[in-house]
């Protein structure tokens, strides 16, 4: 808090600083600018002294900063408009961080209980679309997965899978029912192993993920049931096109390595250019992100997005303890960030940056 009130004494004995030649509305939006930017500057640096993980995209922001003032009056707005929503998004994270940090010890179980009971009831709504995905008429086409309140199917196993840590044993065939209509998500099933590996300790998770890599080997290379391959079986049957499609944008990434770091919003862009100067059909959306936040985060903010992960990578993997439901789930989290986009949606991100923020010492 002395770190905080010394930041804020500072910026009000700077103010009378900022430069302004004479009045104008242009004079004006530079004023503005310049105050944004420093306050800005500031809240970095406590930040460096509060919390190190924030202080490599707060100085992009820094760097990057296009004030209203640098181009015509009538874009200036818009700049602002669109510059303001990275950095607001920024500086909530920011907060919740702070906030999920001063929750009192023994409300948590409460938290988890809400989580849990959510989750219940994603595991009816689950059985319920399924049931009517079923009687739809073929006529209508394909009608997709069930996806609770998620949206998406991959979502919504992912939020099962970082609950199943918190779960009693008794709660896992429910929600091992909801993984499965849900899929099962390949990513979700493989983030859910390493926080076995964590929850039950080194055998433990090493049996468990065994188990796993051997089930799905075996019901890919299985005999065929009623002119079937067993895992045709599966809701999701055994396509792997979109495992395929994720490693391919992450190799198209890494080609192109020195075009990373052009701001938010870039990603798709590129996707949508590597897949139109392709010569062959992608197993990609032109649309798509690129489901790994890490290498998302990477290629949007360059040096900074890559400083961020390594720093939330010690900052979080400190705090980890065996057989800890809290360091389990946040583990489960940083599988499934490495798989799909879970924090882009607030309803998946703010639970696992909630955990994330519980388990770092």
């Amino acid at each position: 808090m002395r770190g905080l009130t010394l930041v804020v004494t500072l910026a009000a004995a700077l103010a009378p600083l900022i430069p302004f030649a004479r009045y104008s509305r242009r004079a004006v939006e530079r004023a503005h600018d310049s105050w944004l930017r420093g306050l800005l500057g500031l809240g970095v640096l406590w930040l460096a002294w509060a919390e190190p993980l924030f202080v490599p995209m707060g100085l992009w922001w820094c760097w990057h900063w296009r004030g209203s003032g640098e181009a015509p009056i009538a874009d200036g707005w818009r700049i602002v408009a669109e510059q303001m929503g990275g950095v607001l998004r920024w500086a909530a994270i920011v907060g919740t961080w702070f906030a999920v940090r001063a929750i009192p010890a023994e409300w948590l179980p409460w938290i988890v209980r809400g989580w849990l009971g959510w989750a219940g009831v994603q595991v009816g709504l689950i059985v319920m679309q399924r049931w009517w995905r079923s009687r739809l008429p073929a006529a209508l086409g394909e009608p997709r997965l069930p996806y609770g309140t998620f949206g998406q199917r991959t979502l919504c196993a992912g939020y099962l899978a970082l609950m199943v840590p918190f779960a009693p044993s008794w709660l896992w065939p429910a929600l091992g029912v909801g993984l499965w209509l849900t899929g099962p998500s390949w990513g979700a099933l493989g983030a859910l192993a390493g926080g076995f590996f964590v929850l039950g300790g080194y055998l433990v998770g090493m049996a468990v993920a065994g188990s796993l890599v051997l089930g799905a080997l075996g019901l890919w290379w299985a005999p065929i049931l009623r002119g079937r391959k067993l895992l045709e079986w599966t809701p999701r049957g055994d396509s792997l096109d979109s495992l395929k499609g994720r490693l391919e944008i992450v190799w198209l990434m890494l080609r192109h390595w020195r075009a990373a770091g052009q701001g938010p919003g870039t990603t798709f862009l590129a996707v949508a250019r590597w897949h139109a100067a392709s010569r062959r059909q992608l197993p990609l959306d032109p649309g798509d992100h690129v489901h790994n936040d890490a290498m998302q985060l990477w290629w949007e903010y360059g040096w900074a997005g890559a400083a961020t992960v390594l720093l939330a990578a010690y900052r979080i993997g400190s705090g980890l303890h065996w057989g800890d439901p809290w360091s389990a789930a946040a583990v489960v989290g940083a599988g499934l960030c490495l798989t799909s986009l879970p924090l882009r949606v607030a309803p998946l991100g703010l639970v696992i940056l909630t955990i994330w923020g519980r388990v770092a010492p």
